[in-house]
């Protein structure tokens, strides 16, 4: 028995044809499965303070990374194709994912199956999701709680600078691991002596990664040149964030399992004991957080090379035995 489902990737519209729709919606709900986020940053979390720590941390901040988008794809399935997710996971595109999340960022109109109350606001998303449930003892106003942590997870979200580290880390090891620290020291004369009371830490952390990003020269798509970035982190403020990510993942499954009609008596909701999290995940963070060395010269300086100039080439170069 053939079904037929419309629903907008953004504003994309599909129409899906399925058998059983209902069914197999319902299964790959009950199927999501944020644990394997948990096991990732456990098992690494341990090795922080070994020989492999550079490792571990690169393996906790791409798992952040992925963590995001897996959370934001989630959400905005639940919002847009409540009785197909897994149709609207394997047709939303980065870019589109990118749009929806800079829309309710800025309060602006999404297309949407729910009726969300007012407006289109992380907390208005969240009031909704956690709307047939009573605030539990030691844990009031859990909607406003989880409406602020997802309007921080977005502005981390749309991050370039984490974007643009996430791709080189994921996309053949774009990366170079490590942090760093900045120091400022001052000389009362040019070239002199610098006193401990003109020397000032900055702060920075022993992890972070270095990677490059290609930026064209006077728009043309051929020629281009390098800047360098350097990002620092905090491993144990990811694993805060990683924890909060996993307990958005588990409520929104069971809003989801909900609006599919499963018994709600047996849905759970699972919060973190300790309300200190939601906080303390985006504090603890001291240094310079990014830097960014650029490549500045003179377009006069330089004559752009054109593909015919390339192409030529290799196409006059002789073939190597």
């Amino acid at each position: 028995n053939v079904s037929l489902y419309t629903f907008v990737v953004n504003d994309t519209p599909y129409c899906l044809w399925l058998e059983e729709l209902h069914d197999k919606n319902l299964k790959y709900i009950d199927q999501i499965d944020p644990g394997y986020f948990e096991h990732v940053a456990i098992t690494n979390s341990s090795l922080l303070e070994g020989d492999s720590k550079q490792y571990a941390a690169l393996a906790l901040r791409a798992i952040y990374s992925q963590s995001l988008e897996t959370f934001f794809a989630l959400l905005f399935s639940t919002i847009q194709a409540p009785g197909a997710v897994m149709a609207w996971m394997l047709k939303y595109k980065n870019q589109e994912l990118r749009e929806l999340v800079e829309k309710v960022h800025n309060r602006a109109p999404v297309r949407s199956f729910l009726i969300i109350k007012e407006g289109f606001s992380w907390e208005d998303i969240s009031e909704s999701v956690f709307s047939r449930i009573d605030d539990p003892e030691g844990f009031p106003d859990v909607s406003g709680k989880y409406g602020l942590l997802w309007r921080r997870l977005a502005s981390d979200f749309l991050n370039e600078h984490r974007d643009l580290e996430y791709n080189s880390l994921k996309h053949g090891l774009r990366i170079q691991p490590g942090g760093f620290n900045v120091t400022v020291k001052a000389s009362e004369i040019k070239g002199g002596p610098v006193k401990p009371e003109n020397i000032r830490e900055l702060g920075g952390s022993d992890f972070g990664s270095q990677y490059f990003t290609a930026k064209r020269i006077l728009a043309d798509k051929t020629n281009f040149t390098l800047d360098s970035y350097s990002l620092n982190w905090w491993p144990d403020q990811i694993m805060q964030r990683l924890r909060l990510i996993v307990s958005s993942i588990r409520c929104l499954k069971s809003y989801m399992q909900y609006l599919n009609g499963a018994d709600e008596a047996k849905l759970e909701i699972r919060i973190p004991r300790d309300l200190s999290i939601f906080e303390s995940a985006w504090t603890g963070q001291y240094g310079v957080a990014s830097m960014v060395r650029r490549t500045e010269f003179h377009p006069d300086d330089i004559e752009l090379v054109s593909k015919a100039e390339i192409l030529e080439s290799y196409d006059n170069s002789e073939d190597v035995a």
